[in-house]
């Protein structure tokens, strides 16, 4: 065996090229992530007022947790989506996709919070 020395060229060290239009794109579909953030988690406020006052026999702990899932499930979702989008660019890795199924994951989490909330409220339908 012989002994090889270690090269350490300039090539060798170079990192890859920023990919401009994914850091451009991911940029903006966060922009668009963090507003659909806010706008559904204020709306599954609105989910809590669902069963009114009137209701006695409503599952009030499937209700209470389909609000719950509604209003902090899509943050905590959107977050991590953040997290992973940023170490994603810093490594100059494609980011774009990051963003969006964060945002489908945040609306996905609404959606089964606002369907707990109506299942848990006997006889209710949307006709």
């Amino acid at each position: 065996m012989t002994n090889v020395p270690i090269s350490t060229s300039t090539l060798e060290l170079q990192k890859r090229p920023v990919v401009l239009w994914d850091l451009v794109l991911t940029l903006v579909l966060l922009l668009g992530g963090f507003v659909t953030a806010i706008v559904i988690g204020v709306g599954a406020v609105g989910l809590g007022f669902a069963p009114g006052e009137s209701c006695s026999d409503c599952a009030d702990a499937q209700i209470f947790f389909g609000v719950a899932l509604a209003m902090f499930g899509p943050p905590v979702i959107y977050v991590l989506a953040i997290i992973i989008a940023v170490i994603r660019l810093i490594k100059r890795q494609i980011a774009f996709w990051v963003p969006i199924v964060g945002i489908l994951g945040g609306v996905g989490l609404w959606a089964t919070g606002a369907a707990l909330v109506f299942t848990g409220i006997p006889g209710f339908t949307f006709g």
